[in-house]
């Protein structure tokens, strides 16, 4: 990377601050590996003491799962007069050894894009979330894989739910109004299945619920996270858990649930989400150690963790790809919607173009950006 690229427009005086600032930075954190590495010894000895800390060899084997990742995205595109909105949700299988068969040929997807006034507020985030919870639900594979946190799509949907507009509803309001009974019952059913075949877990990069610091706070160095910790201290093929979720200061709930009379869907929900377990694993030397959130029958069943941990393993043998190969490339394929909008409102304006009446300043004004476009990468 040139050092133009890599300082971009930044005055050269500023850099050079900066990284005279750098050297401060490093000295700080020779001290905190220091201190982990004094700790590392007592906390392994208290997990293992306490039932916590064990190898994957000691479960029974179980044959490599079949599986599948999916994750979701949404951009917003802002001009002058409208916004384009887009939201998907992409599925990718994993690895498969040479004697399983692919369900899929290859990734699969649910997608949205409408033009809507500005103001959409979390709406397009409802509408990721529903797509998300439809693939996962309806995926055939023994281990289906998604990004972020059990509790991710209650936060969100919950989010969207307030945003939406009653008085002059857009196809982000109706979408969301009429797709969130479909969203709870499949929700639902991911997190409190009680297959024992089948599993859904969710794999956060990053959490503010800290479950085993606030469990051992005495011996926890100050100011690192469960997953910071625990991916120094841990040798590969070791896992840590299962324990129960760290609770909120409040109760789950939905401010509303449209198209849902019956709360009982709903306060199953909040139950389930409530027993979510966690472990911590690290499948290789390659690897951090990688937070699993699992539903209570998986965390009960050590044949379905032993099965979640294969797959993890499994998936995880690339050089460079510090997560789950499919977790990764669904990642890598959905974000990359945001780049593609520019084309999308291109697209859209050399059609108004072709057939709008009246003067072609009102169409270059009202589907420009707020920003100068620079056309620069």
């Amino acid at each position: 990377m040139s050092e133009e690229r890599q300082f971009g427009d930044l005055p050269q005086a500023l850099v050079e601050e900066l990284l005279k600032k750098c050297e401060d930075i490093g000295r700080s954190l020779i001290i905190n590996f220091e201190q982990i590495r004094n700790l590392k010894d007592s906390i392994r000895r208290t997990l293992k003491e306490d039932g916590f800390l064990r190898n994957k060899a000691t479960l029974k084997y179980q044959p490599i799962p079949t599986c599948c990742a999916v994750d979701g995205a949404y951009a917003v595109e802002k001009m002058l007069s409208n916004d384009i909105i887009a939201a998907a949700a992409v599925a990718i299988e994993g690895l498969t050894p040479p004697s399983e068969n692919r369900f899929w040929a290859g990734p699969t997807h649910l997608s949205f894009v409408d033009t809507i006034n500005h103001d959409v507020n979390s709406l397009p985030r409802g509408v990721m979330m529903t797509m998300e919870m439809e693939i996962a639900y309806n995926a055939p594979h023994e281990v289906v894989m998604l990004d972020g946190s059990f509790t991710t799509p209650l936060i969100h949907m919950n989010q969207a739910i307030n945003s939406m507009n009653h008085k002059n509803p857009d196809a982000l309001t109706q979408y969301v109004e009429n797709s969130f009974p479909r969203f709870l019952k499949h929700y639902l059913h991911i997190a409190s299945s009680s297959r024992s075949d089948k599993t859904w877990i969710y794999l956060p990069k990053y959490t503010t619920k800290q479950e085993f610091k606030s469990k051992y706070k005495a011996i926890w160095p100050f100011g690192y996270d469960d997953k910071a910790i625990l991916t120094l201290i841990m040798d590969p093929g070791e896992f840590v858990g299962p324990i129960n979720i760290e609770h909120p200061d409040t109760d789950w709930h939905f401010s509303k649930t449209p198209g849902v009379q019956d709360k009982n869907e709903t306060n199953q929900l909040y139950n389930a989400l409530n027993e979510i377990s966690i472990i911590y694993y690290k499948p290789s030397f390659q690897t951090p150690s990688f937070r699993i959130e699992l539903n209570r029958m998986t965390a009960r069943n050590e044949n379905l963790i032993a099965k979640v941990l294969q797959c993890l393993e499994f998936q995880c043998g690339f050089g460079g790809i510090i997560e789950p190969y499919p977790l990764y490339m669904a990642d890598r394929m959905v974000k990359s919607l945001g780049s593609t909008m520019p084309t999308f409102r291109q697209s859209a304006t050399l059609q108004i173009a072709n057939e709008y009446k009246g003067d072609l300043s009102d169409v270059f004004f009202g589907m420009h950006g707020y920003r100068t476009e620079s056309g620069r990468n």
